[in-house]
């Protein structure tokens, strides 16, 4: 079954997405600022940093302009990157990582860990939505399975057989199965 999406609905999606952006932005600012404030020096992390940032940006730019066929690709990938960061903070803060342990108490760590967490709350949520409204798209290719599985395999063509049957050889119409002649 196909149903259009509703004004409702498009204006959920969009929510979804202009927040799941400024909560990429907002990473992204937090580590950038983090980067210039003296972790470029850190081996290994600083350039992690400034790599989250630049991909920060270009996620949130990336949910914004996104083509509603890729939106569920886009808005996967801005969830991976909020979970790794959230999971490389908390590494960071409870055995460490790559030699560097991290405090509760450091500079904007309590912001960075809620910023991350909305994030990863935001794009799952829009991640899970878009891959639904994909299935219901009216124009999703045939070969994909929709919400309700795949298509019923075409039914077998049936051909009409003339068979001559008895003394008088008189036609008899037999149906059979199988590819034509």
């Amino acid at each position: 079954m196909t149903t259009l999406a509703s004004p409702r609905s498009d204006t959920l999606t969009w929510a979804l997405r202009v927040l799941g952006a400024l909560l990429l932005a907002a990473m992204a600012a937090v580590h950038a600022h983090l980067w210039q404030q003296g972790y470029d020096g850190i081996p290994v992390i600083g350039p992690s940093f400034l790599v989250n940032a630049a991909l920060g940006l270009l996620g949130a730019l990336a949910l914004v302009v996104a083509a509603r066929r890729w939106l569920p690709w886009v808005a996967a990938a801005g969830a991976a990157l909020a979970v790794g960061s959230l999971g490389a903070l908390i590494v960071s803060t409870t055995v460490g990582l790559f030699g560097f342990v991290e405090s509760t108490s450091a500079l904007l760590w309590w912001e960075s860990f809620w910023i991350e967490a909305a994030a990863v709350v935001v794009l799952v949520a829009l991640t899970s939505r878009a891959v639904h409204r994909h299935d219901q798209s009216p124009d999703r290719p045939t070969w994909l399975p929709g919400p309700d599985g795949p298509p019923p395999p075409r039914a077998r063509r049936r051909r009409l057989v003339r068979v001559r049957q008895g003394p008088s050889q008189e036609p008899v119409s037999a149906a059979t199965s199988g590819p034509g002649p």
